[in-house]
């Protein structure tokens, strides 16, 4: 599915705009671009598997969702929901979302496991610690082969609002040790900066819609050229 040229002032995902009112991945204005089985077929069958370590370039997923490159990791922007009223129209997508991917993932590999992310925890090791020092607040994940793919919510505690939804995909022995089928030991492997916004996200849908304009533009003086 392509990106369709709309308003400057349009609610999509990847416009500037939506840093103020919030976006879900799965929607461009009122109008669903993808779905949540979709988005997790997609993991699977591209970022899942020996060669699907990050090499440096964000990149895009689907035409509809973004993928950022964290070194070993990706991370798949879902859903950025600034503060407002209950009931926001937003906040309804981006939790019906998170029932899906879950869902979706569920279907494929079974209950999701949880990683513990409170303070006194006693185990934890380097990926959960960057989930908490990134605001994480809750992060369920199943294992996809030698990858684990991960929900994270950030945000306040309970009953602070969620603020950002991503899935992460990560070597498995971040969150499993196969040698001691301990998951509480397994992450004590170093990770590197997991942090983004949803800017990153407006950054390179920008980048997209340039790169479509200047194949646009010579395919239009080719034309008169010829």
């Amino acid at each position: 599915m392509a990106i369709h040229a709309e308003p400057s002032d349009a609610p999509t995902p990847f416009g500037p705009v939506s840093l103020r009112s919030g976006a879900v991945i799965t929607f461009s204005g009122e109008q669903l671009v993808v779905t949540a089985d979709r988005i997790v077929d997609a993991i699977e069958s591209t970022l899942v598997g020996a060669s699907s370590a990050g090499d440096g370039r964000d990149q895009w997923l689907l035409s509809d969702v973004p993928a950022l490159s964290r070194d070993v990791a990706w991370i798949i922007p879902l859903s950025w929901e600034p503060p407002s009223s209950d009931g926001d129209p937003m906040r309804d997508r981006a939790t019906q979302l998170w029932s899906e991917i879950r869902g979706a993932c569920e279907h494929r590999h079974g209950l999701q496991i949880g990683i513990d992310l409170s303070p006194d925890r006693e185990f934890g090791g380097s990926y959960a610690a960057e989930l908490a020092r990134t605001g994480a607040r809750r992060a369920d994940w199943w294992a996809f082969g030698d990858r684990a793919v991960v929900l994270v919510v950030y945000g306040p505690p309970l009953p602070g609002l969620k603020t950002l939804m991503a899935l992460h995909v990560v070597p498995r022995n971040w969150v499993w040790d196969d040698s001691t089928r301990d998951k509480a030991t397994a992450m004590n492997l170093r990770t590197g900066d997991l942090s983004w916004s949803w800017a990153d996200v407006v950054r390179l849908g920008s980048q997209k819609a340039q790169g479509l304009a200047d194949n646009l533009t010579e395919a239009d003086e080719e034309g008169q050229d010829s």
